[in-house]
């Protein structure tokens, strides 16, 4: 299972901005709340999507660029997307910036080949017990 972490990076985004974000995320996705442990402070992003093993991830990436255009990309801001695979503690990164424009289909390429990438390191882990050296 891979987690997608999306948020607005807007200085001046709005609590309806975001409600947005995740309303159009929560239409194809299933939303997953995040219940902060005692003690445990959490930036603006208090949800997460999870990927299961059968998604399209071209159609994802169309969603996620649906929501950047919709609700950052005319204001200057910025949307982050972040991915990790249930095993791994590392979070792959992408942002879509108006100063930084990439294609749709730029977007499409890079996400879909870390999706697979993550993917497939999931499918793959090997216990340290049983690893060839």
């Amino acid at each position: 299972m891979i987690k997608l972490r999306i948020a607005l990076a807007n200085k001046d985004a709005t609590a309806a901005q975001r409600d947005e974000l995740k309303r159009i995320i929560g239409q194809h996705l299933p939303i997953v709340e995040i219940k902060p442990q005692p003690g445990q402070i959490l930036a603006s992003l208090d949800w997460h999507v999870l990927l299961g093993d059968i998604v399209n991830i071209i159609t994802v990436s169309g969603w996620i660029w649906t929501a950047y255009t919709k609700l950052a990309a005319r204001r200057g801001g910025r949307l982050i997307v972040m991915a990790k695979g249930e095993k791994s503690h590392d979070w792959e990164n992408f942002v879509l910036e108006h100063d930084n424009q990439s294609t749709p289909e730029e977007f499409a390429g890079k996400f879909s080949s870390a999706i697979l990438r993550i993917h497939e390191s999931e499918r793959n882990d090997i216990p340290d017990d049983h690893a060839d050296y």
